[in-house]
């Protein structure tokens, strides 16, 4: 039945509730690669504590001769939470749209039993299986809601980039220069 091959393919993928898209996104930068994502990844666990109450020490005031690098840290720390808490909405569509992929895929194999269509060859399903991840792509895609948090993940992860530059930048410009003349 089409329950049966939906679930066998979901169990296929790895998991029943699995995040398709942004896992599939996140794959592509190849073994080895390193980039945003990967040190946003890295620092997820050491920003972890600070959600919630540890969120109010990022905003107390910073004092002693290393105010300017303690504030160079906070921003880049509160940068990070923000782009985590905005990308929260972004997978939440990204699950939304696997789901209805399941669902598309479950509807359109349906259809098929329903008029005595068999699928013959794997590259059929998976055929299917691509036109019915792209219908509900498509649709999430095209939401206002998608579109909100598309470009809100798109803005924090700018500010990250742009508060590690700075930070960068005003650290190499206060370091000592061991070849100056």
């Amino acid at each position: 039945t089409a329950a049966d091959i939906v679930s066998a393919w979901k169990q296929a993928l790895g998991n029943s509730a699995v995040n398709l898209f942004p896992d599939m996104l996140n794959s592509m930068a190849g073994n080895g690669l390193q980039g945003m994502d990967q040190w946003i990844r890295s620092v997820e666990p050491m920003l972890g504590a600070l959600r919630g109450e540890g969120a109010s020490l990022l905003q107390m005031p910073a004092f002693g001769f290393a105010r300017e690098h303690q504030e160079r840290l906070q921003a880049l720390a509160q940068a990070q939470l923000d782009y985590q808490e905005a990308n929260k909405g972004y997978n939440a569509l990204m699950l939304r749209a696997s789901q209805e992929a399941f669902e598309i895929f479950e509807k359109m194999l349906s259809e098929r039993e329903g008029l005595g269509q068999q699928i013959q060859t794997p590259r059929a399903l998976f055929d299917l299986w691509v036109d019915a991840a792209e219908q509900a792509y498509a649709a999430i895609a095209l939401s206002p809601d998608f579109r909100s948090a598309s470009s809100t993940t798109t803005s924090r992860r700018s500010n990250i980039a742009r508060v590690l530059r700075r930070s960068i930048t005003t650290r190499s410009h206060s370091s000592p220069r061991c070849c100056a003349r």
